[in-house]
């Protein structure tokens, strides 16, 4: 089974889903071809919170049998008539490095890899299942050439036989998790695909140079680096939305389901405590800004190359002012993303599915996937 699809780009094919199984909702998007143009059909979100007694905006874990209620609770409240489609593994529950193999023959590749990968898997290989993209190979050649004692000029051959492979890991135990939603929801799912996969394909445009996609969700900030349609690298900052709504709610003393409705409401409406709450959302905002800029620094530093691009989304990218402030402290060009913009959508829906876009990133890119297959 394949984790992930190398080429973002693809041209999509019939009537599909995407499911994103998020930290704090589950989302459904559904698409179809026509005329050669992905078409959004319908698309909705359910919280979790509420299906484990907590709030909406909280994180919830929740069973195989609770999610699959949960879908076939969206399916019927969206009008969702698809069965076929994708489904989103977080990349919490996944490893993704990148390795260095032999150049070898195609046929051995795979023996070479598994090999490889026991050093960066802390566990049996028996217990994951790996999936792997050869990264296309760059010639550095500063190096091509050296001298030997007799003044020759020779090739040196040794430069030319590593092979950079993007490795994905999943567990065995997750897998047999998902599937067990899948069979329950009574679902025809064709995959199942690392989210970070899926959020790149509905978040880039086609960019030449090194992207950082920012996703902002409720439990975590997720970092990724494209360069060329490739991840180049993902990091994890353990700090997202619901930490912001925890504070609001501990600061003013507040049950968090209010704390959470303040939160979305900054900007939009007066809220007598604003500069207290404000004060509260730039301590966490502060933070998740400081993580970003060592990221970037360390790509830029070890890999001699220059981010182009910011692009932001997930629900907690939608915070008042977080975007000006972006743009204030990097010198890239940073843009909310939108996802829903790949899709043919009426035109009364589209300046709603501007903000919508923000939290259906990955399941828009899993249903772009399914339309490939």
């Amino acid at each position: 089974m394949s984790f992930f699809n190398n080429n973002f780009f693809s041209q999509p094919d019939p009537s599909v889903i995407g499911i994103d199984i998020g930290s704090s909702s589950l989302k459904i998007v559904q698409i179809k071809k026509e005329k050669g143009k992905a078409v959004l059909q319908t698309y909705g979100e359910l919280g979790l919170g509420p299906y484990n007694k907590l709030s909406i905006g909280q994180i919830a874990t929740l069973a195989p049998d609770q999610y699959a209620k949960i879908i076939l609770d969206l399916l019927k409240e969206a009008d969702i008539s698809s069965i076929k489609g994708g489904v989103s593994i977080p990349l919490k529950l996944s490893l993704i490095s990148i390795i260095e193999i032999p150049i070898v023959e195609e046929k051995e590749q795979r023996n070479v890899i598994e090999l490889e990968a026991r050093k960066y898997i802390p566990t049996a290989i028996s217990e994951v299942s790996l999936d792997y993209s050869i990264l296309p190979q760059v010639d550095d050649t500063s190096l091509e050439f050296i001298e030997s004692n007799n003044n020759k000029i020779l090739e040196d051959s040794k430069l030319k036989k590593k092979q950079k492979v993007l490795l994905v890991a999943i567990h065995n135990q997750v897998l047999s998790n998902y599937s067990k939603i899948v069979q329950q929801s009574k679902l025809n799912i064709d995959f199942f695909e690392v989210e970070a996969f899926s959020t790149a394909r509905s978040s880039l445009s086609g960019e030449k140079s090194p992207v950082m996609i920012i996703d902002l969700g409720a439990s975590s900030v997720k970092i990724y680096i494209i360069d060329g349609g490739m991840l180049l690298s993902s990091h994890t900052i353990n700090r997202g939305g619901q930490d912001v709504s925890f504070s609001i709610s501990k600061g003013l003393g507040i049950p968090f389901d209010k704390a959470e409705h303040i939160k979305r409401s900054l900007g939009k409406v007066e809220i007598s405590e604003e500069p207290k709450i404000r004060e509260l959302v730039n301590i966490h905002e502060e933070y998740i800004l400081s993580e970003i800029k060592t990221v970037l620094t360390v790509f830029q530093k070890t890999k001699d190359s220059t981010v182009s691009k910011i692009i932001l989304t997930g629900g907690a990218s939608l915070l008042d002012g977080f975007l000006e402030k972006m743009k204030h402290n990097f010198s890239a060009e940073v843009e909310l993303a939108s996802p829903f913009s790949k899709l043919e959508s009426p035109v009364s829906l589209q300046e709603t599915l501007k903000i919508t876009g923000m939290t259906f990133s990955t399941a828009i890119g899993l249903a772009l996937r399914a339309l490939q297959s």
